[in-house]
Order: C-alpha cells, then sequence, then structure tokens
C-alpha cells in the first residue's frame, strides 16, 4: 500500500502532477471539515484550488 496524502511520498506526487493536485484537493478538504460541513468545504477548497490544476475542470464538471 502507497501513502498517496499531501506531504507523503513526495517523489511519487512530484512524478504524477494529476495525484499531486488531488492529495492537494482532499488535504484542503480535510482542513476546512474541521470547521464547516463538507459541502462547503468542498466548495471552498475548489475556489482556492489554482486555474492552472489539470484537474479542476474535471472536478467542476
Amino acid at each position: 500500500m502507497i501513502n498517496i496524502n499531501y506531504g507523503h511520498n513526495r517523489d511519487l506526487l512530484n512524478a504524477c502532477k494529476p495525484l499531486n493536485e488531488y492529495a492537494w484537493f482532499i488535504e484542503k478538504i480535510r482542513i476546512k471539515e474541521k470547521t464547516m460541513d463538507i459541502d462547503k468545504a468542498v466548495d471552498e477548497a475548489l475556489k482556492e484550488m489554482p486555474d492552472n490544476f489539470l484537474i479542476k475542470p474535471f472536478i467542476k464538471s
């Protein structure tokens, strides 16, 4: 099993940009979920996601 959480296995995450972006997104949701409900946390994380992330259009759709 490989840990793909943000901040772990940096070599793997650096080698795969979409996986790194996904790990970043999930980490942002986890942080925000501590102070708001999950739907709001996802919305806020998506707002913070840089426009140049390859996964952003897929997540928004």
